[in-house]
C-alpha cells in the first residue's frame, strides 16, 4: 500500500478527529516546519478562524506539529474535508522530526496553508481545544502549549455543532500519556 506523509499543526493534531477524517491516519513524530508561524486567520466557512501555516521566510521562524502517515488512497478525503482548492492550498516541505529516544529525522510531507485570511476571525472554543489537545497529544513543547492556550476563542453560536465538537474533548482531553513519550508510532 503505498503512504504518505502529512504535516498538521492545528485541528488535525488530534488523532481521534484525523482518523475520523482520514482512518488509515498513524502518527510518526513531532515536527518543525521552518519558515512558518502559527496563525488563527484562516477564514473557516462558518465564520470562525482556523489555523494557517503562514510562510515568513524567516528561518528563525519554526512552527511546531505533528507527521502524520496516511494512506495515499484516502489523501482525496482529508483534501475534501480541508477544501483544497477554495480553503486551502496545498505545500509540501522537509519537516524536521523529533520522536523520543530517536535521532532527529527529516521527512517530506504535504501541509495545507490557508487561501482567504480574515484578521479579525477568531477561533470557535471547540476548534481552539482539538488544537490544544492534539498539540499536548503529539508532545509538542510547553511552550507551544501555552502559546495555544493564550489564543482568545469564541463561543459557536450553532448550539448543536458547538455541543458535537465539545463531546469528543472528555474522551481525548483524559489522555495521560502522549504519543512522543509513549513511543507510538
Amino acid at each position: 500500500m503505498m503512504h504518505q506523509h502529512i504535516f498538521s499543526y492545528g485541528s488535525n493534531l488530534l488523532l481521534a478527529r484525523l482518523t475520523a477524517r482520514v482512518p488509515s491516519a498513524r502518527f510518526i513524530a513531532r515536527g518543525e516546519l521552518t519558515g512558518h508561524t502559527l496563525r488563527w486567520h484562516k477564514a473557516g466557512r462558518d465564520g470562525s478562524g482556523k489555523c494557517d501555516a503562514f510562510f515568513t521566510g524567516d528561518p528563525a521562524d519554526r512552527l511546531w506539529g505533528g507527521v502524520f502517515e496516511i494512506a495515499s488512497a484516502d489523501k482525496h478525503l482529508l483534501d475534501a474535508i480541508e477544501g483544497l482548492g477554495s480553503g486551502y492550498d496545498e505545500k509540501h516541505a522537509e519537516i524536521e522530526c523529533l520522536q523520543e529516544g530517536q535521532n532527529p529525522f527529516v521527512r517530506n510531507a504535504s501541509f495545507y496553508t490557508a487561501v482567504t485570511t480574515n484578521p479579525d476571525a477568531r477561533p470557535f472554543a471547540w476548534y481552539k481545544a482539538f488544537v490544544v489537545a492534539g498539540a499536548r497529544e503529539c508532545g509538542l513543547p510547553t511552550c507551544h502549549l501555552e502559546t495555544l492556550r493564550c489564543v482568545a476563542a469564541v463561543r459557536d453560536p450553532d448550539r448543536p455543532r458547538d455541543a458535537g465538537n465539545r463531546a469528543l474533548l472528555p474522551r481525548v482531553s483524559s489522555r495521560s500519556t502522549h504519543f512522543g513519550r509513549s513511543g507510538a508510532s
